[in-house]
């Protein structure tokens, strides 16, 4: 294929519902990718000029295969050196940055799904490049191998819940605490750490390893060979906070667990201490007045485990409007009556887990 011809490949699948949030994870073949190299390499004969002139003209190709050569050298340190040698043009010190913007643009315009990055920390420039090769691609393997360990120790979550990437980034972190996997742990706890395992359940989960990068999809596909899906272990779902019908009290819901997880003796929520049985199927509802910590644990999962969340709660009257602030996205209600409530509530998770804050402020 010529050039022209890669780029209108791939412009047609970064424009359609395939499109991955992140780059790295795109199904970009080795015969390919060796392919775009040597146009590369002909082309901008090692000027960097050149090579920005490509990713102006074909940037859904150029995008894609930078996303991946990034993920090649995504490594502690002398990412410059090594990306340079990979994609065969060295970008000078007082260049870079003109090239990490030329690279978000050619993303940002080509990709149907593309979505910023939350924090890229201090390196930005870097970081560009990083955040879309997702995964060092030397840590799929280890990452793969982690994934399943998470899934025989805790159970996967359901990929149908909005946050199960960031379940499964959590659940991975604490897999890998005593584990020397610098590379992977800087990874997972990136911006694209979530978005990565949201991608690597959805696989998993449907058993579809082809859509995705080729390496990633081998090993999930390697470790996850002799598992039938129908027998994947799933996690508890957690429970949450929620605004009440009257949109001004707040509860604490336990959800529908699926009965795989659930033991004989059946389930049982407990909060601060009195415990209330409860059918599988069902969910579980406590209203939140006055109390200033709960705790909330769900007992009667298969092999005795036990989770346990607790929500630290500040409650007023002072505002008369309130305003949720979930995983980034705001929805302001007005209460139906004055005297309402204005709180801030964090939920920090048990067992290590990373800290979960929802906090509701008027304005």
């Amino acid at each position: 294929m010529t050039l022209q011809e890669v780029d209108a490949k791939w412009s047609a699948y970064l424009a359609g519902e395939r499109c991955p949030t992140v780059l790295g994870l795109a199904p970009l073949s080795e015969d390919e990718s060796r392919e775009i190299h040597e146009f590369v390499v002909e082309y901008s004969r090692s000027q960097p000029s050149q090579l920005f002139q490509l990713v102006e003209t074909f940037p859904s190709g150029l995008a894609v295969w930078l996303a991946r050569k990034a993920g090649e050298a995504y490594e502690a340190g002398a990412f410059w050196e090594k990306f340079a040698e990979l994609v065969g043009v060295p970008i000078p010190m007082h260049r870079r940055d003109e090239f990490a913007k030329r690279f978000r643009r050619a993303c940002r315009n080509t990709m149907s799904s593309w979505l910023p990055p939350e924090d890229l920390g201090g390196h930005n420039i870097v970081a560009e490049f990083l955040y879309q090769a997702g995964l060092p691609l030397e840590r799929c393997e280890r990452f793969a191998q982690h994934v399943r360990k998470v899934e025989r120790t805790f159970g996967l979550p359901d990929a149908d819940t909005p946050d199960s990437g960031e379940q499964l980034r959590e659940a991975m972190l604490d897999s890998l605490q005593a584990v020397p996997e610098p590379t992977l742990k800087r990874a997972l706890r990136g911006p694209a750490g979530p978005r990565i395992c949201e991608v690597a359940l959805s696989v998993v989960v449907n058993g579809d390893y082809a859509g995705i990068n080729p390496r990633l999809g081998q090993e999930l596909e390697r470790v996850f060979a002799h598992a039938e899906r129908s027998a994947l272990r799933r996690s508890m779902h957690q429970p949450f906070l929620r605004l009440g019908d009257d949109l001004g009290s707040m509860e604490i819901v336990g959800p529908r667990q699926d009965g795989s997880i659930v033991a004989s003796g059946g389930l049982s929520w407990v909060v601060n201490g009195r415990r209330t049985p409860i059918p599988r199927g069902e969910e579980f509802v406590e209203k939140v007045t006055d109390q200033s910590r709960v705790a909330i644990e769900l007992i009667g999962l298969v092999g005795g485990a036990v989770s346990t969340r607790t929500f630290a709660l500040r409650l007023s009257s002072a505002r008369r409007r309130i305003e949720v602030i979930d995983d980034g996205n705001k929805s302001n209600r007005d209460r139906p009556q004055p005297g309402d409530q204005h709180s801030q509530v964090s939920a920090v998770r048990s067992a290590g887990q990373s800290q979960l804050s929802q906090a509701c402020g008027g304005n």
